[in-house]
């Protein structure tokens, strides 16, 4: 019997043992997966580019402004994921925890970071609109309408979640 109680009991400790250490952070796997996740971003951004392109059918005169805005989104895309890796790092470190200072610190980094990015996009958007005609115009008002309602329809699921959690 007290053999059986002592098996138990190692393997409890072990399954413990192995779960602590499977759920503690590690660097190496964090830069594994975030390395995945921009390699993820590319691709998409590479997809959505595709697809605009396809749709507007631009012509000749119009490609010039769409390589500046083609090339100005793929780079945009690697901006975007650090977002909170210098604050990770600065962590692994140390191992101090930041304070609500830093992280709010860092959200407003991030969101300073985020407006210049999107004030970036629209002058390079903006050259590649006015070079486009009323029909590609008409059609991409219509796709950037069907995102802005899609995200609106999101958020909305989103409350609805907080609220009946409530």
């Amino acid at each position: 019997m007290s053999k059986l109680l002592l098996s138990i009991i190692v393997t409890l400790s072990l399954l413990t043992t192995i779960s602590i250490q499977a759920t503690k952070p590690n660097p190496e796997n964090r830069q594994e997966l975030q390395a995945i996740k921009m390699e993820k971003a590319k691709l998409q951004t590479q997809e959505r580019l595709l697809r605009l392109k396809q749709t507007l059918n631009l012509q000749k005169q119009q490609l010039p402004a769409w390589s500046a805005y083609e090339k100005y989104m793929q780079a945009s895309t690697n901006k975007q994921m650090f977002k909170a890796v210098d604050l990770r790092k600065q962590y692994y470190k140390t191992g101090i925890p930041p304070t609500s200072i830093d992280l709010a610190k860092a959200n407003i980094d991030r969101l300073d970071k985020k407006l210049g990015l999107a004030k970036e996009r629209l002058v390079i958007f903006s050259a590649l609109y006015q070079e486009l005609n009323d029909e590609q115009r008409a059609t991409i008002d219509k796709m950037s309408l069907r995102k802005v309602k899609k995200a609106a329809k999101e958020v909305r699921k989103k409350r609805n979640k907080k609220d009946r959690k409530r």
